[in-house]
């Protein structure tokens, strides 16, 4: 299938590279509204101008608001959301990933787990049974879930960051690099340390 990838930085340039060894997709353009000219040799239009036999845009870039907003312009411009999954990535049998998300190298999925759409599983993120990710979240490289763990929907794990067994992160949360959480965070709030405590509310930028 022909796609696009919405975005042209870092982050775009992973998902490029994870569309490419997937081998099912073949990037043929990028989407920037606010910029021209080509991007990993590939022509940038602006998501007005996409050609319409390209039918799926993935959304490549890392924020979490601008994504969710993204999201529903490609749909709302009768596109799909397109979903990739780098080979290396462990997906057990039965895992749920939804429509626009991307799954990068070295990731787990174990049994039972649900990754909503849209959603960012990062190089080698580990996601244990019957955990949930939902809509929009992301999880950072070498992000760990214990079993029966929830990530909210539009909640950022930063890198390295561990959530053990059966604890809750709210939606539009944050959750600092290297943070242990041990305890459920509620909605919309900023949270990090060894173990992570609430430092801010407020919804997540």
């Amino acid at each position: 299938m022909k796609v696009a990838l919405w975005g042209c930085g870092g982050h775009a340039s992973v998902v490029f590279e994870t569309i490419r060894a997937e081998g099912k997709h073949e990037v043929v353009a990028f989407v920037d509204d606010h910029k021209s000219g080509l991007y990993l040799a590939r022509p940038i239009f602006k998501i007005s101008a996409l050609p319409r036999d390209i039918g799926a845009v993935i959304i490549a870039t890392g924020d979490e608001a601008i994504r969710d907003k993204l999201a529903t312009m490609v749909t709302g411009d009768g596109r799909m959301l397109g979903t990739t999954i780098h080979p290396s990535a462990v997906i057990a049998q039965g895992v749920t990933v939804g429509e626009g998300s991307v799954v990068f190298a070295g990731a787990v999925l174990q049994p039972g787990a649900s990754i909503g759409r849209n959603c960012i599983i990062n190089t080698c993120a580990s996601v244990d049974h019957d955990c949930i990710v939902e809509d929009g979240a992301q999880l950072a490289p070498r992000v760990a879930l214990g079993g029966r763990a929830l990530v909210g929907s539009r909640s950022f794990v930063g890198i390295g960051s561990a959530i053990i067994n059966g604890v809750r992160v709210g939606a539009n949360c944050v959750i600092g690099a290297g943070s242990v959480v041990v305890k459920n965070i509620p909605d919309n709030s900023h949270a990090y340390g060894v173990p992570a405590r609430v430092v801010r509310k407020g919804e997540a930028t």
